[in-house]
């Protein structure tokens, strides 16, 4: 009677079980990709949040910093798309790659007092799209937060903001594609708005 396994038979048999416990293990590029956004996207909604928390105590939401060290809000920079002010809202301004996060705000919500008596209409018409440009998700975002991703550069309708037509106010939001699209973007609405600013006490009119 046969005993027990050859060394050729527990080759195979550990060879086959390798195979078979790889085939379910993620490829360690594709293991950060995952965290990275992950953690950038839950970093984005911490600053929503702390955008949504500064307009109740400032009645007003803060412009974007020139400074991507410092993080302070610059006012010559109120028109424009530049870095997040995440040192005035206390926030990590990193995203998951190190890339600090773009933000871009309506500038009728950065003036002092801004929601002293009412809330303003957005006037810049920010929108948002997805990177094919044939579906738009908002087309008056209060203020839009995004990251470069993991090639440190925008992508799709995000390319033109920085390096063609920085008056352009239309952004772009999709899945993760690798070496396609990997910005990760999100924004304010003004009825978010309006929700935070009633339940922080405002009389809303």
């Amino acid at each position: 009677m046969k005993q027990g396994f050859t060394l050729i038979e527990m080759t195979m048999v550990l060879l086959i079980v390798g195979l078979l416990v790889g085939s379910f293990v993620i490829p360690l590029g594709a293991q950060i990709d995952i965290n990275n956004i992950k953690s950038t996207d839950q970093r984005l909604a911490q600053i929503r949040e702390a955008l949504l928390g500064y307009a109740a105590r400032n009645r007003r939401l803060p412009c974007s910093a020139s400074n991507a060290t410092t993080g302070i809000e610059d006012s010559a920079t109120c028109n424009d798309e530049k870095f997040l002010p995440w040192a005035v809202l206390g926030v990590d301004g990193k995203d998951g790659w190190g890339n600090t996060y773009r933000y871009r705000v309506d500038t009728k919500h950065t003036a002092i007092g801004a929601y002293n008596a009412t809330i303003p209409a957005p006037a810049d018409e920010i929108e948002v799209k997805n990177k094919l440009d044939t579906t738009t998700y908002i087309k008056n975002a209060i203020a839009i937060i995004y990251s470069y991703g993991k090639n440190k550069q925008p992508d799709a309708l995000n390319i033109p903001i920085i390096l063609l037509d920085p008056d352009s106010k239309t952004y772009a939001q999709d899945d993760f594609a690798p070496n396609n699209f990997d910005d990760r973007l999100v924004w304010l609405s003004d009825n978010e708005l309006v929700s935070r600013l009633a339940a922080a006490g405002f009389r809303i009119k």
